[in-house]
């Protein structure tokens, strides 16, 4: 009735009012909140097997009304079986919970089952884990890039690059998608980047970003070099030396996989490195140090590239890491090693640089480590590492030596004296 009564000029809005006032009469539908009632008692039955039939039936009843997605009695309901002690159940929970999230306008809501449903992509069950990174790759998919939410799955994507094979490849499957697929959006990739990188454990994140980053820039070198230019773009309007620091640290990635790509802007982290330089008489901060040794292996990996440097830039590199070496002591070994070994790089590529140090400040460079060197220290690991660190620095300094013209025959005239 309804159907010839649209082809004879009935609009179908009132032809559908008309339906949905005659189903509300129907005692089927009538009984809904009964069967939903059932459901929800049901998703307490001691036996697992009957808790994960419950879960899959209300998953069945939620596909006919979404609405009751949003009821707070049915996810409270849902989030206790994300955290049944059965993986069985847990899986089922998270299928329902995949299946209705992108479809729930319900922000308050949304919200509330992302945060329950993310924590198991830490889940004890591989199957879940497997499950969860599907579900965040579509929340990727579909929701804006400047979104938070987008951001935090992508932490979360990154934090499963150390699981097994098979959840790894899946992270890093949907990473590449989502920021590799095409040039457009770079810029929210870039933000994006720039967190996953500092949040991502460093040994992770340059095995497995880094390699991503690696394979890319091989096959799609267009994406990849509008993904750098936007992560320098955020660089250059960083305000505070923690968000510098953070992204320098995606810029590591980039130096590591596609060093080229950086050459263009090496002028634009000469001025960084000197302020932080400038500020070596006063304790450096951690934010401090973590900027300054990442300047230190960024430039340690892009200068060798460099064809034609300014002198101008290559002193002021030598200067300050020479200074960043000297003011630091053994509590901070990783600090002297990176810069020690970006004044051997910037020497090696650009002798240049050993004549243009002034002989007094190398003096002085020998001096502190010596002192360090000297120093009687109890074995431990850390003490090895500082150690090991010191002797990279006096393999700079030599590389200084050798080009610092009559140096060594200056410093022995003055051991005489």
């Amino acid at each position: 009735e309804v159907s010839s009564s649209s082809s004879k000029g009935v609009p179908h809005s009132t032809a559908l009012a008309a339906c949905r006032a005659l189903a509300h009469e129907m005692p089927a539908l009538n009984s809904l909140d009964t069967v939903v009632g059932t459901l929800l008692r049901l998703l307490c039955d001691p036996q697992p097997s009957y808790r994960a039939r419950a879960v899959r039936a209300l998953a069945e009843v939620l596909d006919a009304d979404a609405s009751l997605f949003a009821q707070e009695q049915v996810r409270l309901a849902v989030s206790a079986r994300l955290l049944d002690t059965a993986v069985s159940v847990r899986s089922s929970a998270v299928d329902l919970v995949g299946r209705h999230l992108l479809r729930c306008t319900d922000a308050a809501s949304f919200d509330e089952y992302y945060r329950a449903l993310s924590v198991h992509v830490v889940d004890a069950g591989v199957s879940v884990r497997k499950q969860v990174v599907h579900i965040l790759r579509a929340i990727c998919a579909a929701r804006s890039g400047d979104d938070p939410v987008v951001t935090d799955a992508c932490v979360k994507l990154a934090g499963r690059l150390s699981d097994e094979e098979s959840v790894r490849a899946l992270a890093l499957r949907a990473l590449a998608e989502l920021w590799f697929s095409s040039e457009a959006g770079a810029a929210e990739h870039a933000k994006q980047l720039v967190v996953v990188a500092s949040e991502c454990p460093r040994e992770c994140a340059d095995e497995w970003l880094g390699g991503l980053l690696r394979d890319v820039s091989a096959s799609n070198r267009a994406v990849c070099s509008k993904l750098c230019d936007a992560v320098v773009a955020l660089f250059s309007e960083a305000s505070g030396t923690a968000h510098q620091a953070q992204c320098v640290r995606a810029l590591e990635l980039f130096a590591q996989a596609a060093p080229a790509l950086l050459v263009p802007y090496v002028p634009l982290l000469v001025p960084l490195l000197r302020a932080i330089g400038a500020c070596s008489g006063r304790p450096l901060t951690a934010q401090d140090c973590a900027l300054a040794g990442g300047l230190a292996r960024v430039l340690r990996r892009v200068v060798p590239l460099c064809c034609n440097p300014s002198p101008v830039d290559i002193e002021r590199m030598a200067s300050c890491f020479s200074v960043l070496v000297c003011a630091q002591d053994a509590q901070q070994p990783r600090l002297v090693r990176d810069c020690a070994a970006a004044l051997t790089v910037v020497c090696n590529a650009h002798p240049t640089a050993g004549t243009i140090t002034p002989r007094a400040r190398i003096a002085g460079l020998v001096d502190h480590l010596c002192l360090v060197l000297s120093s009687e220290a109890t074995p431990s690991a850390a003490a090895t590492a500082s150690r090991l660190a010191e002797w990279c620095a006096l393999y700079a300094l030599g590389v200084l030596c050798q080009h610092s013209g009559n140096f060594t025959a200056a410093l022995s005239q003055e051991e005489e004296e």
